[in-house]
């Protein structure tokens, strides 16, 4: 344990905490006498500061003017209340309760004005909120509430909503908690409070967020970003990155959430807002570990980890686990479970049950994969009562796959297979995350049944989810597993899919992978290999495979690109849509560099345009071929060399383009009938099919395959 971190995690590090807890009365006669003009002053320079987000300034003023004047009870009430707001926004909750606690009791109360008395009582219902006592945080906003509503004090009702949505949400009862907010949306539009009117929208956007609506709140993050416009309250705007980053991260916009991530560093940096920097900097060095930067990751980690012990930060659990997983994935378990061990000592100081769950979630992973399942489940059993109580899914959907994975190992396969239809026919969003590594078991799976046919169709398309989010890490991860386990049965793709996995690892930074993938290679003499050019699956099976990949037109066309680099004889491919209705545009690129693409599909315009397809294709030694169907854009896929239009065992690859053509349709036929959506389409990552009746045995498929094999 580093030195000065509390056992008990309090946060009682203002240097002029002694001073507080003094009993109003005993002020009253202390000190020189302020005039009225220069307090009123006085009260608008601190409230300006804490709007501006400068905390430590407004601290020093209103310690200032407490210990050097004499004031009424209630003024000393108006300046506590801003002395508790300052000290709360540091992250300083039992400082914050001290400041304001000695205008709890009923006579201290009875000599303030209505106004501040409902002031007072909302900062003490903040206050204890922060501190998680929630029954005495509602209690006393109840009390506030009920004197505003009397006096109608419109600016108080909307803080004091608000206090109710923050308790709520809490307490993880989001609905509740966003009924309050609309109140104070409705106050704050009336009144004009563009400030309270965007904290609002921040608000409701955490709620969504905590439910996994990553859309829904990054959609409610803007708008409270367009209120803010040009407004200086760097304090605010530096919240409001943050929590978009984070969403834009479960979205899979890897470089938006960096983007984001750092200019809400620039902003806490600016105010000294230590408290929420740690929060920021957790948040970009993920940032740029899904950006694929793991170097400068683990160096913003570990500077959030030291300002973490330096603040007694209750993230401090979160950036252990972040700098766990880190030591995980690059494949050194020992020390990842050494790091996650560390941070359950720490669990205590996380107070909020939601930042235990990574902890339990990643080391639930690790001893999974030192062959510890009865551990893991144990683990991942605390991510699932963790979750139901703070209504979490992206953990507790990560557990369950850790659960299955683990039973699976223990031979308990119908509690697996359980587990996976659970997943894998949820009516809500799929996470990629899920999506990618529930294909992965069910490989696991077939690979137990010895059905090698299904382990590569299921790896396949785990990889195709993870290629389609751009996680490069997850996409090497499945290329290692292949080539590991068809370095024998199918030696050409496995040595790829290894050779993939280990550029991969190495330019990651990945040492422990990067070595694993380097071993298996090493031991296969590529010289004494004979590759026997057999077709990778069934064309049955990779006819499936596009029907699995038809959610969206982008999954269906990767997945096409995907299976001719495996499966046939074309080295370089590439896939155009047509664009603004007049010239095709290179989308999908494999093997074709940027700017030989561009070139490329400039000639190949003016060969439509001119009805010469034929002579360039014949010039450039390429394939051209139209994709069409009846309600869809039309697409165009160029193939190099002229004869990679057939598959390895010399076969055409016309059955899969009819296939394609299909999906194509299907998808076309989802974007116009939108208002009658299919059931289940919430995800271009679910794993059910999209095309009810056409599965590889079916007639349709029959028919495709006896065309096929009659021609």
């Amino acid at each position: 344990m580093k030195k000065g971190l509390l056992p008990n995690g309090e946060n009682s590090l203002s240097k002029n905490a002694h001073l507080l807890g003094v009993s109003p009365f005993d002020r009253v006669s202390h000190g020189k006498t302020l005039d009225q003009t220069r307090l009123a002053k006085f009260l608008a320079e601190v409230q300006s500061k804490l709007n501006e987000g400068f905390a430590i300034e407004a601290e020093e003023r209103c310690f200032e003017i407490l210990e050097n004047y004499q004031h009424s009870i209630d003024t000393q009430a108006q300046i506590n209340q801003l002395l508790s707001v300052a000290l709360e926004m540091q992250g300083f909750f039992e400082d914050s309760l001290k400041a304001i606690r000695p205008f709890e009791g009923i006579e201290v109360r009875e000599a303030l004005n209505e106004e501040t008395e409902s002031s007072i009582l909302t900062q003490l219902g903040v206050a204890y909120a922060n501190l998680n006592n929630s029954t005495r945080a509602l209690e006393l906003l109840k009390t506030g509430l009920q004197i505003a509503e009397d006096r109608e004090f419109t600016y108080l009702l909307i803080k004091i909503y608000l206090a109710f949505s923050r308790v709520y949400r809490q307490l993880y009862d989001y609905p509740i908690a966003r009924n309050y907010a609309d109140n104070a949306l409705k106050m704050a539009r009336d009144l004009g409070d563009r400030q309270s009117f965007a904290e609002t929208y921040r608000i409701i956007a955490t709620t969504y967020q905590r439910e996994g609506k990553h859309q829904i709140a990054l959609d409610n993050f803007q708008q409270a970003l367009q209120l803010v416009g040009e407004r200086p309250v760097p304090f605010l705007l530096g919240k409001i990155y943050l929590g978009m980053s984070a969403s834009l991260a479960a979205l899979a916009r890897w470089q938006d959430s960096l983007d984001f991530a750092k200019k809400s560093i620039g902003l806490f940096e600016k105010v000294a807002q230590k408290f929420e920097l740690v929060v920021a900097l957790h948040q970009f060095g993920i940032s740029l570990r899904l950006n694929g930067n793991w170097k400068k990751s683990s160096e913003t980690l570990n500077q959030a980890l030291d300002l973490a012990f330096e603040t007694n930060h209750p993230y401090l659990v979160v950036i252990l686990a972040a700098l766990g997983e880190y030591e995980f994935l690059r494949g050194d378990n020992e020390e990842a479970e050494k790091i996650l061990t560390k941070a359950l000592d720490f669990t205590a100081i996380a107070k909020k049950q939601w930042y235990r769950l990574p902890v339990f979630y990643h080391l639930a992973r690790c001893l999974l994969a030192q062959g510890e399942a009865d551990a893991a489940i144990l683990q991942a059993e605390k991510v699932l009562e963790g979750g139901r109580q703070t209504k979490e899914k992206y953990f507790s959907e990560l557990a369950e796959l850790i659960m299955a994975e683990a039973l699976l190992k223990k031979r308990k396969l119908a509690r697996a297979e359980e587990i996976l239809q659970r997943i894998e026919t949820a009516g809500d969003s799929v996470n990629y995350l899920t999506a990618g590594f529930a294909a992965r078991i069910r490989a696991l799976m077939a690979i137990s049944a010895q059905d090698h046919e299904m382990t590569l169709h299921h790896l396949n398309r785990s990889l195709s989810i993870f290629e389609m989010a751009g996680d490069s890490y997850h996409s090497a991860l499945i290329s290692y597993e292949i080539g590991k386990h068809f370095i024998n049965k199918q030696p050409d793709l496995a040595i790829k899919s290894l050779e993939q996995a280990a550029e991969i690892f190495s330019k990651l930074g990945a040492s422990h992978r990067f070595k694993l993938a380097e071993e298996i290679l090493l031991k296969v003499n590529k010289k004494e290999v004979v590759i026997k050019r057999e077709q990778a699956l069934s064309l049955q099976l990779l006819m499936l495979r596009l029907v699995e990949a038809v959610s969206s037109r982008e999954l269906l066309f990767r997945e096409l690109v995907k299976i001719l680099r495996e499966n046939s004889k074309s080295k370089k491919t590439l896939l155009a849509e047509l664009r603004d209705g007049r010239q095709f545009q290179p989308w999908i690129i494999d093997g074709f560099v940027p700017t030989e693409s561009a070139e490329l599909m400039s000639k190949l315009n003016d060969a439509l345009s001119k009805n010469d397809v034929e002579t360039f294709c014949r010039e450039k030694n390429l394939s051209v071929i139209q994709l069409r169907a009846p309600n869809a854009a039309p697409a165009l896929l160029m193939i190099s060399p002229a004869t990679g239009t057939n598959l390895l065992d010399g076969s055409p690859i016309q059955p899969l383009l009819q296939v394609v053509e299909l999906g194509m349709e299907v998808c076309a036929l989802r974007e116009i009938s939108k208002d009658r959506p299919l059931p289940n389409d919430s995800s271009p990552f679910a794993t059910h099919s999209l095309m009810p009746g056409f599965i590889h045995s079916s007639p349709p498929m029959n028919e495709i395959v006896d065309e096929r094999n009659c021609g």
